[in-house]
């Protein structure tokens, strides 16, 4: 019996294995993709000591990297890092602050190099590397052995910069260049900086997985890479390299990593796990806002509005006549917002007779148009970490593989134990996010097993000597915390 359910097993791991998806995330590069759609002959002629540098990014220059992309994600989530030993102690710990960020609810750890051999290696330019000063720069994902992540030597206190660059080490490229881009945005190619414009080209082989964030921490801003960076800003549009499409936003680029990119990276990831979750609109993940007709081809279907449409940069366009009223053009009114560039909302006239002209005699004839930019916000689908697709460890055919049916199983006793009231609120709040901290542990499995033994024995014993105890998270804490494994 046990000989055939271990056979099964192996059957039903082998056809995942080979049926599963290309790993994705929010903007992944994948693994084998041609590059030399991308890297050009001309960019390719600024190679250096078999590097080039595309924007922020750099790949290898030989044919066999171009032909396909040897980038990998990191082992079991671990990004090894390594300084310069000219860098500063505070520069490290900026270095380290920012690699952590990526670790919220993810499966990633960040730790520095004791002898692995796969590693990033931090350093600082004065503007002879990348692509000239003022720019940082990263190689993109795992490329096996030491690989360069290069700080300009102004950017260590700017957090934004160094979760960017890591970003592109985890595996990412730039939101404002996957494929659907120009549904959302113009790249105003007269406005970017000279030699600078592969830095906004459609990476066409991507894997993207979420919806198009325009404040992703891997989105540029609107004066990224500006011709005329001194003078450009939100005010100056005509200066912008990159203007959304939708009138009613103004501003591009993220300060801080969303929570759209910390799902993009649990799926790049931990893919089997988000396959047994459930995906759905939440505020947690953080509002998106559409002009309405790109709401209604990318989202109507299953997105619900939240308040309605609403109008931003309301504008009134007003004129006047005196004397007599000829019939109108057809779509007079509506065409004073077209002029602006705006939606039309409404209209109204105002006729006074014996109000204007010689001896006051004529018609006054007034009309005002409103204009303004639709705007439909919604919540932004991304996976639930508490909510599972496969009701229990009964609905196991449905499961992708032996480690998710494990947290499947784990969350079924869990279950079991907060009917009996035994968990308390922090508890079960918490669990979604623990799955996804110790996912891709070596050891995941024999961990869990052995938490799950420990929760539910303890759980179980306190109740029967007290009939009012619930266990806290703060004793699960403990309990995981002696397994090793994260809780928070």
């Amino acid at each position: 019996m046990l000989l055939r359910m271990l056979k099964r097993l192996c059957l039903v791991m082998l056809v995942a294995s080979l049926l599963a998806p290309a790993v994705s995330a929010s903007v992944l590069l994948k693994r084998g993709t041609k590059l030399t759609n991308i890297i050009t002959p001309e960019i390719l002629a600024t190679a250096k000591n078999g590097e080039v540098v595309v924007g922020d990014m750099i790949f290898g220059a030989d044919p066999s990297f171009l032909a396909a992309f040897p980038g990998n994600l990191w082992s079991n989530g671990v990004i090894v890092y390594s300084f310069d030993t000219a860098l500063s102690g505070e520069k490290r710990a900026n270095f380290v602050a920012a690699c952590s960020a990526w670790t919220i609810g993810t499966p990633l750890t960040c730790k520095e190099r004791a002898s692995e051999r796969d590693y990033i290696f931090v350093r600082e330019h004065t503007g002879d590397q990348c692509s000239g000063p003022f720019v940082s720069c990263s190689w993109v994902g795992r490329q096996g052995g030491a690989q360069s992540l290069w700080v300009y030597q102004t950017h260590w206190s700017q957090a934004y910069v160094l979760q960017h660059e890591i970003g592109h080490a985890i595996g990412l490229i730039h939101e404002h260049q996957r494929p659907d881009r120009d549904a959302f945005v113009f790249i105003v190619e007269g406005n970017v900086r000279s030699g600078q414009m592969p830095q906004f080209n459609i990476w066409p082989d991507v894997a993207i997985s979420t919806q198009y964030d325009y404040a992703s921490i891997m989105h540029y801003f609107n004066c990224s890479f500006a011709r005329d960076e001194i003078n450009c800003s939100l005010r100056r549009p005509d200066l912008q390299t990159i203007v959304p499409k939708a009138c009613a936003l103004d501003e591009v680029g993220g300060a801080a990593i969303t929570q759209l990119d910390y799902d993009g990276v649990r799926k790049a990831y931990a893919s089997n796990l988000q396959a047994v979750l459930v995906k759905e609109q939440l505020s947690a993940c953080g509002i998106v806002n559409y002009e309405p007709s790109v709401f209604q081809a990318i989202c109507a279907p299953y997105c619900e509005v939240m308040g309605g449409t609403q109008y931003k940069k309301v504008e009134e366009p007003y004129e006047n006549w005196c004397g007599y009223m000829s019939a109108l053009p057809p779509n007079y009114e509506r065409n004073k917002c077209v002029r602006i560039k705006k939606t039309y909302m409404t209209s109204w006239w105002d006729h006074d007779d014996f109000s204007c002209g010689r001896l006051g005699a004529e018609t006054l004839h007034e009309l005002w148009v409103k204009c303004g930019c639709p705007m439909v916000s919604v919540a932004a689908a991304c996976t639930n970490v508490n909510k599972f697709s496969a009701g229990s460890y009964e609905d196991r055919d449905n499961i992708p593989d032996w480690k998710s049916g494990r947290v499947v199983y784990f969350n079924d006793i869990m279950k079991e134990l907060e009917q009996d009231d035994l968990l308390a609120d922090d508890v079960t709040e918490n669990l979604g996010n623990f799955y996804q901290l110790n996912y891709l542990d070596r050891n995941f499995e024999t961990k869990l097993m052995r938490v799950r033994a420990g929760i539910y024995s303890l759980a179980r014993w306190e109740r029967s000597l007290n009939p009012d105890y619930q266990l806290t998270g703060e004793t699960v804490e403990e309990i995981t915390k002696y397994r090793k494994m994260r809780w928070h």
